[in-house]
């Protein structure tokens, strides 16, 4: 953790690894901005270190409020990992009177001031940014992304579950069921009565089933168990989403 040295809005921690300018220059650049809440800023660190861990600098964004929250106690920092944080003129904090609508005006306009600038001395002093990546709630990141002319992307920080639940209630539900219980074979469908409804019976039998000793709740733990090992592979050195990162940071 790093103890915010003051409130300037321009402050930057830098690590402590002194590399040459060449490496600087040849080295991708990412400036990662995640929107000022702790379910937001955790997964984007998390994402930082891993970006960083196969050879990345990462320049990390956020309001001055929560970088004060989290970066405390005064440990060195994380190599290749530098501070940026700015003042979005709630210092103190968002109270929970204060009105969204002006917040969010407020966020937008001094976080974009902000991160045009870092683009642009970044540029100036020769080493530029690869590109921005943003959490959600902050489309204003990626206009200046594409006013600077450097690519960006966006970093779900929400569960995986819910960002399916999103596109299926817009492009329909019915292969979701189908999946779990025909393909993935790691749910039940639950029946509805002949009114539509499904009735709480209907729920707890299914969770007998899948939380029982029968031979039904043994089969789709053992498929559970089987494709959390999956994506624990496809995320270690050689698996899919590995290569995947790579491919992102352009060494593919």
């Amino acid at each position: 953790m790093i103890k915010p040295i003051n409130n300037s809005i321009t402050c930057l921690t830098s690590h402590p690894e002194k590399p040459s300018m060449v490496d600087l220059r040849r080295r991708p650049r990412f400036l990662l901005i995640a929107f000022p809440v702790q379910g937001h800023i955790n997964p984007s660190l998390h994402f930082a270190k891993r970006l960083i861990s196969i050879g990345a600098h990462v320049t990390f964004v956020t309001a001055l409020s929560a970088h004060c929250r989290v970066f405390i106690g005064g440990s060195t920092p994380v190599a290749r990992l530098s501070l940026a944080p700015f003042s979005d003129g709630y210092d103190d904090g968002v109270k929970p009177d204060v009105n969204m609508e002006h917040y969010m005006s407020e966020i937008s306009c001094c976080g974009s001031k902000h991160l045009s600038d870092l683009i642009l001395s970044g540029a100036g002093a020769g080493q530029p940014f690869t590109g921005l990546v943003s959490t959600i709630f902050m489309p204003w990141a990626m206009e200046v992304a594409d006013e600077l002319q450097i690519p960006s992307a966006l970093l779900w920080v929400q569960l995986a579950t819910l960002f399916d639940l999103f596109y299926y209630f817009f492009n329909g539900y019915g292969d979701l069921m189908t999946n779990s219980e025909d393909v993935w074979e790691t749910g039940l469908r639950v029946k509805a009565n002949e009114e539509g409804i499904v009735e709480k019976d209907e729920i707890k039998r299914c969770l007998e089933l899948l939380m029982g000793d029968g031979e039904i709740g043994e089969e789709i733990r053992r498929n559970a168990e089987k494709w959390k090992a999956l994506g624990r592979e496809a995320a270690m050195e050689g698996g899919s989403s590995y290569k995947n990162i790579k491919a992102f940071l352009g060494d593919d």
